[in-house]
């Protein structure tokens, strides 16, 4: 118990640093890569939500998805529901809820091309390895 709070706490932690990184680098620039969805307008709250939904959805626990789609307070308030989807994948349902989050993401979140264009990372996974852009 005591390395699954430590987990989720340092966790959090990474996630609140790459949110400040992210919103700081949206300011400067929109590079190509992978980018929150498209009319998010920066607001990555519902996108995070629906991902962290999906995967306490395969894992049985409605009420923990409900928990976390109405949590008003989701900057601060995201650590628990996280400890309690990590809490989820010591079930034998830890292949089925991995999946649904991963898939959430997938067909969530875009890759941005160096011409604004986008697409889903679902459709970029269909692209052969040798057509997609290479960044140096």
């Amino acid at each position: 118990m005591a390395v699954t709070k430590i987990f989720c706490e340092y966790f959090a932690f990474c996630v609140s640093v790459w949110g400040v990184f992210y919103r700081i680098m949206t300011l400067v620039t929109s590079p190509p890569g992978i980018d929150w969805p498209i009319g998010s307008n920066g607001k990555t709250t519902q996108a995070a939500k629906d991902v962290w939904a999906a995967a306490a959805i395969a894992g049985g626990e409605g009420t923990v998805a409900a928990a976390v789609q109405s949590e008003k307070n989701w900057r601060f308030g995201y650590t628990k529901h996280v400890c309690n989807v990590n809490q989820l994948l010591s079930t034998n349902k830890c292949a089925e809820i991995c999946k649904a989050g991963l898939n959430e993401l997938l067909t969530t979140f875009v890759f941005r091309e160096k011409d604004g264009a986008t697409k889903t990372l679902a459709e970029i996974m269909d692209v052969p390895v040798y057509n997609l852009p290479r960044f140096t």
